[in-house]
C-alpha cells in the first residue's frame, strides 16, 4: 500500500503555476508592437515545454504508478537545459523595458553602513588599534 505524501500535489501545483507564468510571458511577448525580440518568445516556449511535459511525466509517475517514457523525460530536461539562465531580461524585454547591464549596476551608489575602506579620506588619519 503506497504511503500518502504531499509530493504529487506539490509537483502538480508547481508545474501548473510555472506553465501559467510562462504562458503569461508568451502573451506579453506576442503583444509587443514595436520591435520583435526572440529572447522572450524563446524563453516562453522553452518554459512552457518544460512545465507541460514535466507535468505529464510527473503525473504519469505519481498518479498512474508507472514510469514515464525516457523520451518524454529527456525532452522535458532538454527544454530546461536550453532555458536562459536568468528570465529577468526576457521578462523585461517582453514588457518593453530594458534590463540594466552590468556596467550600469556597478555605477550605482553603495548602500548601507560605510566600511573602513570607503570611510577614509586622504586627509583623515588611519585609526590605530590599541593593545590592552
Amino acid at each position: 500500500m503506497p504511503t500518502l505524501t504531499f509530493a504529487p500535489l506539490l509537483h502538480l501545483l508547481g508545474f501548473l503555476a510555472g506553465a501559467a507564468l510562462y504562458a503569461l510571458l508568451m502573451a506579453l511577448a506576442s503583444r509587443r508592437q514595436q520591435r520583435f525580440d526572440y529572447l522572450p518568445v524563446l524563453t516562453a516556449v522553452l518554459g512552457l515545454l518544460w512545465n507541460v511535459i514535466g507535468l505529464a511525466a510527473y503525473g504519469i509517475r505519481d498518479f498512474a504508478s508507472r514510469e514515464p517514457s525516457a523520451w518524454l523525460v529527456a525532452t522535458a530536461y532538454s527544454a530546461l537545459g536550453f532555458l536562459p539562465p536568468r528570465g529577468g531580461g526576457a521578462t523585461a524585454a517582453a514588457m518593453g523595458r530594458s534590463s540594466s547591464s552590468s556596467s550600469e549596476r556597478s555605477e550605482r551608489p553603495l548602500r548601507g553602513r560605510p566600511t573602513a575602506a570607503r570611510d577614509r579620506s586622504p586627509g583623515r588619519p588611519v585609526p590605530q588599534s590599541r593593545s590592552v
